[in-house]
């Protein structure tokens, strides 16, 4: 029995789509006529045969001893733990990577940075190298108490910096790590719930319900920004405009950008969706979100702000759009922030170059500018805690 995965192009015939097979699944075979091969192609229509009755006497014995064992093992903790323990779910076009460890039964973000990968779990912060060579990165209970469940890793490629923003938490964490030696450089704690973040010019921006503050290099607070005090959404770096882009969510939703150095410029026009994100990606502005007919995931023009194309993948995501992840070249999009199904968008076209189903939980790519590395067309995503691979074929990642 084989599964096939398709290489969704949306502007391509079907027949023309590539397909990957993979063979090593083998639940139930199917017959050339359709039928389910199974137990009953083991009966045979000729005479029937009689067992001996020693052989009766073998097979009663054997229940015995059988359901010894199973009396001894009810008695036996460890022997029922271990009978029962899960095991991870490998999706079609999927693969785990080699000699990496489970990173715990949840991971709360994952960042590739360099030849890197950054996965944030329950309680530690594991940095997994190309051979799988882990380091691991114990956080404190005083840490964890400003970590809560929307926590994320913020790369900084410019300052060679990964920030551990803890988000979800009525008091954040702000923890600024060295990528390379993993040392924490800077430790702030917030009296805010960050909601999102965004690195520019190595400054830490944060948003949170009372607008979007400034951490800037050796700041030991947070500081709000004059004139985005209302402004409660997404942020996203433009780093071709040297610029933020910011939602005010709503419905409709407004859009903001600011320079550093410059007051905060809002669109002249709003937006009729809500519940939104937004990625930049190579200078490719994009939103999406909810709807009044369902999701919506359009490009923005850089100047106006206003839509200026629509993603072909908007019919297939259903009641919303909702961008988890951003690569060098393609926009990482599941119908939902919860959402099973994976969608990898070409940030140029927004054409699905590709789909994965059955992969919950955090997904990263490489990004630029960082170090070129052998990663740079590569994806990791964690799901029931173990980090896997996801087998890019048409996705440029």
């Amino acid at each position: 029995m084989s599964i096939e995965v398709c290489a969704h192009d949306f502007g391509m015939p079907l027949e023309r789509q590539g397909k990957v097979a993979v063979a090593e699944i083998a639940v139930e075979a199917t017959a050339d006529d359709g039928r389910a091969t199974g137990a009953e192609d083991l009966l045979d229509a000729g005479a029937r045969w009689r067992p001996p009755r020693w052989l009766w006497l073998g097979a009663a014995i054997a229940l015995l001893v059988g359901i010894g064992v199973l009396a001894a093992n009810r008695h036996d903790p460890s022997r029922t733990a271990r009978a029962v323990a899960p095991t991870p779910h490998r999706p079609t076009g999927v693969t785990q990577l080699p000699d990496v460890p489970a990173t715990g039964p949840s991971a709360r973000d994952v960042v590739m940075f360099g030849a890197d990968t950054w996965v944030l779990g329950a309680s530690t912060l594991q940095v997994v190298d190309e051979a799988g060579n882990r380091r691991t990165i114990q956080l404190s209970a005083a840490e964890l108490a400003g970590i809560g469940g929307t926590s994320a890793l913020v790369p900084d490629p410019v300052k060679a910096r990964v920030w551990l923003v803890g988000g979800g938490a009525r008091s954040s964490r702000i923890i600024e790590f060295d990528a390379a030696t993993l040392r924490r450089i800077r430790d702030v704690g917030w009296h805010e719930t960050v909601d999102h973040a965004a690195v520019l010019d190595g400054h830490l921006f944060l948003s949170s319900e009372d607008g979007v503050a400034d951490l800037a290099p050796a700041a030991l607070r947070p500081r709000f920004i004059p004139g985005l005090l209302g402004a409660v959404g997404p942020i996203a770096a433009d780093l071709t405009r040297d610029r933020l882009v910011i939602l005010d969510l709503g419905f409709p939703t407004a859009v903001w950008t600011y320079r550093p150095g410059e007051m905060p410029v809002e669109a002249p026009h709003f937006l009729r969706f809500t519940d939104g994100t937004v990625e930049v990606v190579d200078g490719a502005i994009w939103v999406g979100g909810v709807g009044p007919a369902g999701a919506v995931l359009v490009r923005l023009d850089p100047h106006a702000l206003t839509p200026i194309a629509a993603s072909p993948v908007t019919a297939a995501l259903g009641a919303g759009a909702h961008m988890v992840a951003a690569g060098s070249r393609v926009l990482w999009v599941r119908s939902t922030r919860e959402g099973e199904k994976l969608w990898c968008v070409d940030a140029r076209t927004g054409i699905a170059r590709q789909s994965w189903n059955d992969v919950p939980g955090p997904v990263a790519s490489q990004f630029l500018p960082a170090p070129i590395t052998s990663r740079a067309a590569t994806a990791v995503v964690v799901s029931a805690g173990v980090m896997q691979s996801l087998v890019l074929t048409a996705c440029a990642g």
